[in-house]
């Protein structure tokens, strides 16, 4: 019965997610990779690339599109472009003819927490924490 109760919670929980849920326009620091459980797991933190010239960011722009943004050695930056989709707590994006699905489990107090597939068959996933940059 246990199992059937949290199945129907899981499925209410999923269902009451919409995109206006997630507010995700702007600039989100990586802060690390989630270990142990997702929501409460201790954060392993992310090795940026120049952390002396700025943390390697994401930024999702209000007309759908984004860049991952890096700092090299000498302070200059590297982009890669993208655009993005969310639907209820999946948020899509798509360089090229390739797709990642970030499967957001949560966002408060400015922290976003998602699951990303490593690869599109994949069962597991890696949980991942962002910071909104202010």
């Amino acid at each position: 019965m246990k199992i059937f109760q949290t199945i129907l919670f899981t499925i209410f929980v999923s269902c009451s997610i919409t995109a206006q849920d997630f507010d995700i326009e702007g600039h989100w620091e990586i802060e690390g990779v989630i270990m142990g459980e997702p929501e409460t797991g201790s954060i392993l933190p992310h090795k940026h690339a120049a952390p002396d010239c700025g943390k390697d960011y994401s930024f999702f722009a209000e007309n759908r599109t984004g860049k991952d943004v890096k700092y090299n050695q000498d302070c200059k930056t590297s982009e890669t472009t993208f655009d993005w989709k969310l639907e209820g707590n999946q948020l899509t994006l798509t360089r090229d003819s390739r797709s990642i699905v970030w499967h957001i489990l949560s966002l408060k107090d400015n922290v976003l927490r998602v699951g990303i597939q490593p690869r599109p068959d994949s069962e597991n996933k890696m949980y991942v924490s962002y910071k909104r940059k202010s």
